[in-house]
């Protein structure tokens, strides 16, 4: 479970609230910087849209600007793709 709390442990009842605390396995979420983002976290393991979103700031596959930057990820699925037999229409192209 995760609790919005104070990051210096203080027991004072009025300390400054601004860490968000995991604790199971006694981690602070790191980059969580309001309780309503720590409130996010709806199970011990969850955090909504984790995944899409850090894929989306590594790449935007709907921005056709990246194809060929240094950050374009089709070289590396590529082989994957053609080994499964994705094809384009599977999972669309660059507009």
């Amino acid at each position: 479970a995760f609790i919005w709390t104070n990051g210096s442990q203080s027991q004072d009842e009025n300390a400054t609230k601004d860490t968000c605390y995991n604790t199971m396995s006694h981690t602070v979420a790191a980059g969580i910087t309001s309780q309503a983002d720590c409130d996010a976290f709806t199970s011990n393991y969850f955090y909504e849209n984790y995944g899409a979103t850090s894929m989306n700031n590594v790449l935007d596959l709907t921005d056709a600007s990246q194809l060929g930057t240094s950050y374009d990820v089709s070289a590396w699925l590529q082989p994957v793709w053609d080994h499964y037999g994705i094809t384009a229409e599977d999972i669309g192209t660059y507009a």
